[in-house]
């Protein structure tokens, strides 16, 4: 009969257990029982708490005031509905059901607010409100995923605006600027009102933009991926279309560097 190297070493294990003393062995059992107490209570620790938990609104409304200040970029996504305001004073409100505001993540880095959840947990955002009334004096981005949503509460004296939206997000309201700069990724829909000097669109991925009442001197377009925009440029437009986007201009502007590719159009609007 073969005995391996583990036969040995489980043999001379006996071996030794069998000439200790009892409270040798006793000092044994209660290391390898304070052993086996710290790896389950690591093991729990390293498992998020109430991952199985749905959290679903009540139907209750509360409000609650953030002390934020310093901030003119704001972020958010899930089902947020933001309302954007300018004034002389920093305020950010937020709203939800009474059971779900403490869940309502807040968090500010330089001058960015980002609006979200604590991860730790699942929602039910069937009949759940998430509203955020936001205020600052000057207002520089605004970042959109999800399936948010953005109200500019009339915008004026502007500098650069810059908004990128993804997802199923939307933004639309009164916007009055030096410039506007938009990137609007996924099924996102745009429609402003107002002015601006100088407007650059980014758009992709079945986005729509409507700026037919957003009045601007010059505009430079890239569209792409099944896209729709529509603008109203008096000074010059460039356009780089492609990939079954749709361009349609309007305001009698002079046309710059115009392309259609790849089966896009660029055309000029008939009111």
């Amino acid at each position: 009969m073969n005995i391996t190297l583990a036969d040995k070493a489980l043999l001379r294990l006996i071996q030794l257990i069998s000439t200790m003393r009892i409270r040798e062995m006793k000092h044994i059992i209660t290391f390898l029982i304070v052993s086996l107490a710290i790896t389950i209570i690591g093991c729990k620790q390293d498992k998020p708490a109430n991952n199985n938990v749905t959290i679903t609104g009540s139907g209750t409304l509360v409000s609650q005031n953030m002390e934020l200040t310093g901030f003119d970029t704001v972020e958010a996504g899930l089902h947020f509905d933001l309302v954007i305001q300018q004034g002389e004073q920093f305020s950010v409100i937020i709203t939800s059901d009474d059971n779900f505001i403490e869940f309502i993540d807040v968090v500010q880095e330089a001058t960015t607010i980002s609006f979200g959840l604590r991860p730790e947990y699942a929602y039910n955002f069937y009949n759940t409100t998430l509203r955020a009334e936001v205020t600052m004096p000057e207002v520089a981005g605004l970042y959109l995923n999800g399936s948010s949503h953005a109200e500019l509460d009339s915008l004026v004296d502007v500098a650069d605006f810059v908004a990128e939206l993804t997802g199923s997000s939307s933004l639309s309201g009164e916007l009055e600027a030096e410039s506007a700069a938009l990137n609007v990724y996924g099924s996102t829909y745009v429609k402003l009102t107002g002015s601006g000097k100088r407007l650059q669109l980014d758009a992709c991925g079945n986005s729509i933009t409507d700026l037919s009442d957003f009045y601007v001197e010059d505009a430079a377009l890239h569209t792409s991926c099944a896209s729709t925009a529509e603008v109203n440029a008096a000074g010059r437009i460039d356009v780089d279309a492609t990939q079954n986007s749709r361009v349609t201009y309007s305001g009698n502007p002079a046309l710059g560097e115009v392309a259609a590719h790849e089966y896009a159009a660029v055309e000029l609007e008939s009111r």
